[in-house]
């Protein structure tokens, strides 16, 4: 049976590729921490990216899908007392954008795996934030993975060890024995 891969280790596989082509971006200087709710979110349901709170005014925040280029603009959002959202070429209509800054995805799918950055200009500073976002597939009651128990796990571990000293007490036994001198 060939060896498959469960969705969280190729997700792990993605964002590490991942991160390393965002460290070839140089240019980038990421200063805004931005976190999701909920942490793993489920395909069909909604996640939302949250910026860490501003100290000054905010004019604008943008947000972008990957990184800051143009065609990846997903929306600009002046807040309140503007209060005016621009969409842009990115959007898909399942965005939303909240006072906060926090840009809210309804019925997210696996393509939304993603980084979003998010560009906040305020009346002092430009600054810019980034985070990967991970969406799990929901396991429907027919392909529900069985999963090995803590018990066999530690049994397999155990039964590895009793043949490595078997192998190693057997390989020296034979080691000895060829070391005898024969008798005449």
């Amino acid at each position: 049976m060939p060896k498959t891969f469960t969705p969280p280790v190729l997700l792990l596989a993605a964002h590490i590729l991942f991160s390393s082509f965002v460290f070839l971006e140089a240019d980038q200087n990421f200063t805004l921490l931005i976190t999701v709710q909920p942490w793993f979110p489920q395909v069909g349901g909604e996640v939302l990216l949250i910026p860490e709170e501003s100290k000054e005014k905010v004019d604008t925040c943008s947000w972008f899908r990957w990184d800051t280029a143009e065609k990846n603009q997903i929306l600009v959002y002046q807040p309140p007392p503007v209060k005016d959202v621009q969409y842009k070429a990115s959007y898909t209509g399942r965005e939303s954008v909240n006072t906060d800054c926090s840009l809210q995805i309804r019925n997210i799918s696996i393509s939304d795996i993603t980084y979003y950055v998010m560009q906040r200009n305020t009346t002092k500073e430009s600054e810019v934030g980034q985070i990967f976002l991970v969406v799990i597939e929901k396991q429907s009651d027919k392909k529900k993975r069985t999963s090995v128990s803590g018990g066999a796990v530690a049994g397999i571990f155990v039964a590895c060890i009793v043949g490595a000293v078997f192998l190693v007490i057997k390989i020296a036994n034979r080691a000895e024995n060829s070391l005898e001198p024969s008798p005449e």
